[in-house]
Parts: C-alpha cells; sequence; structure tokens
C-alpha cells in the first residue's frame, strides 16, 4: 500500500531517514529515498494535477516501485537558503563613475535605484515576496567568504533584519575571489540534515573565480543530500566595458553552469536579462524579482515521491522520474 508523506514533523525526518513498518523497529525499516519532483510547461510554470500513476522511477536500468507519493496541494514547506552573489560582477554600473553612495556599497549585488535610496542595504522584493507563511529561510551572502544568518526563521520582520545585516559588509567582500561554488557546498552541509523540503536559491551571474570545490563536484554532492538549487541568474554586462555587451555575445556564457548544477539537482533556473540604461553613464538594468518569485512558486509546487532502493551499496547511482505526461522534470540525477 502506497504511503502518504505525513504533514507533521514525521515526515521531515522521512526524507532524509528511516521509516518502520507497523511491527518493525527504525532499525529494522527499509530506507525510504525522497525526491522532490517540479514538472514545468514550455514557459516554466508548474503543472499541476498529476497523479502517481504519471510517474515513473528508474535507476540503473530498473523501474522503482513507488513507495510514497505526495502532491503539491498537501507538500511540506519549503526550508530554504537565499544565498545572493556580492562580488563587484553582480553591480550594474561602472564601478569607477558610480556616486559615492553607491561606490560605499560596492559588490553588494544592488541594483543601482535601489543603492542610492535612504536604506541602501535591503532588496525590498527578496525577503517579502514568493515566501508562504510555513517556509523556513535564511538568507546568505557569497563575497570573498560565505556569511549565512543565524537561523532558519519564519518570521518576515526577521528574514528583513537579516537582510539588512548581510548585506551591511565592508566592501572588500564584493572584490573576489568569486568562490560560488565553494559557497553553495558549505550551504549544503548546513540544509543536509533539516527538517523539511531543502532547496538554495543561489542568485548570481555564474561568474565563479577561486574555488576549491568544483562545479560538478558540488552539484552531485548537493544531488545527494537531497538539497535542490536553483538559479536566478543575473546577466552581467559589467566585463565588457565600454562595449557595452553581454558575455554572451563574446562565446562567453557563465550561465551554463549554473544551468548544469540547476539539471542535476533537480532545481530550476531562470534568467533576469540586462538592459542597458545609459550608455553615457555605462550603467544598466536587471530586474530579477518576477523570476524569484516563479522559482519559489515552482519549489513550492513540487511532487514529493518515495522509494527503496534496489541496490545497497553505499555508492552513488543515477536516477531518472519520467512523467507519462506533456512537462519538462526537474529532479536530482542522483541518490
Amino acid at each position: 500500500m502506497r504511503r502518504p508523506f505525513p504533514s507533521s514533523a514525521t515526515a521531515a525526518a522521512l526524507a532524509i531517514g528511516l521509516m518502520a513498518a507497523p511491527g518493525q523497529s527504525a532499525s529494522q525499516a527499509p530506507e525510504i529515498i525522497r525526491v522532490d519532483v517540479m514538472v514545468q510547461d514550455i514557459s516554466g510554470n508548474p503543472v499541476t494535477g498529476l497523479a502517481v500513476e504519471d510517474f515513473a522511477l528508474w535507476s540503473e536500468g530498473q523501474r522503482l516501485p513507488i513507495e510514497i507519493f505526495q502532491s503539491p496541494t498537501d507538500a511540506t514547506p519549503l526550508t530554504l537558503v537565499v544565498l545572493v552573489d556580492i562580488t563587484a560582477s553582480q553591480l550594474t554600473c561602472d564601478l569607477k563613475v558610480l556616486p559615492e553612495p553607491v561606490v560605499k556599497t560596492a559588490g553588494r549585488g544592488i541594483p543601482m535605484a535601489a543603492a542610492t535610496t535612504a536604506d541602501m542595504g535591503v532588496w525590498g522584493w527578496l525577503p517579502l515576496n514568493g515566501f508562504r507563511r510555513a517556509d523556513r529561510v535564511q538568507v546568505g551572502s557569497a563575497g570573498r567568504r560565505l556569511t549565512l544568518s543565524g537561523r532558519f526563521t519564519s518570521d518576515v520582520g526577521e528574514i528583513i533584519k537579516d537582510w539588512r545585516s548581510l548585506l551591511a559588509v565592508p566592501p572588500v567582500e564584493g572584490l573576489g575571489p568569486s568562490a560560488i561554488w565553494d559557497a553553495v557546498n558549505d550551504t549544503v552541509a548546513v540544509l543536509a540534515h533539516a527538517a523539511g523540503r531543502r532547496a538554495i536559491v543561489l542568485v548570481t551571474d555564474g561568474q565563479a573565480t577561486g574555488n576549491v570545490q568544483g562545479q560538478l563536484e558540488v552539484s552531485t554532492r548537493a544531488a545527494l543530500a537531497g538539497v535542490s538549487v536553483s538559479m536566478v541568474a543575473e546577466e552581467s554586462m559589467l566585463p565588457t566595458y565600454p562595449l557595452m555587451t553581454t558575455m554572451a555575445s563574446h562565446g562567453i556564457d557563465p550561465t551554463r553552469a549554473l544551468t548544469a548544477m540547476a539539471d542535476v539537482t533537480g532545481g530550476s533556473f531562470g534568467l533576469a536579462r540586462a538592459e542597458v540604461a545609459n550608455p553615457e553613464s555605462r550603467c544598466f538594468t536587471r530586474d530579477p524579482e518576477p523570476i524569484f518569485r516563479l522559482v519559489l512558486e515552482q519549489l513550492h509546487q513540487a511532487y514529493i515521491l518515495g522509494f527503496v532502493p534496489q541496490i545497497r551499496d553505499g555508492k552513488p547511482h543515477n536516477l531518472d522520474v519520467r512523467v507519462s505526461k506533456p512537462g519538462i522534470v526537474r529532479a536530482r540525477k542522483t541518490y
């Protein structure tokens, strides 16, 4: 008999631990591997209303019985880290020509319009839009080092306070290197044993330098831990000044690595495109808010599947989630 995930804290334990059947001790219970599955249409909107019969799990050439199924309507809340790249390439203007209030915020990833207001330390959209009441949120910044807020919280006021503190860092933090893979790796370690549906949303332009860990290595580690990494990719024009053209137009596309990490871990990907605002001032604009909200909606609309692994040798194995109806499937590729 297929078992639904409970909505209580027990559900979180099932995601990373053992579940005992009646008459079984926890040590005798079969291991349940949990898989969060997002299904999207070609526009990136969540596909809802699917039943367990619409899904199939495959590994090492074998189809796996689905032991647990939970639809998005009764899914558990997110346990989420919003991780923001604050290095200088995230700026929307050339640092040399910025007014003094903006220079003081160098490398914090703050759009010029926000940085020149009285409250320079907050992207108002980020802590306020897209979260649900029961979500547990922690915010972090990736500069020369990773900085995370103290704890997961569902309190909006506390999230805003954490956000202000997070961005109130010395400008030197934005001068690089941009070790975003190392930052994701350390964040995965924080989430690995957390309760709920665990996810990272990384806001970055994808320009990674000075990393100890590689992108593929970190992606695999996140997938094995059941932590999805979704991307709000911000197109950067800064490295090509004074040409005012994108990196992609010169055959350099840092978002490829971001897409690869999202694919391996079962995360989502969205691109906030840059537009030239004023060539004379060498500034451009981008608005990540719609992408951020869509990514959160996709995460909230994930299905939850559970299966018992057929091979128990302590080694990584491939995982392929298929859907019989039209849709793009996003789920981790290994367990």
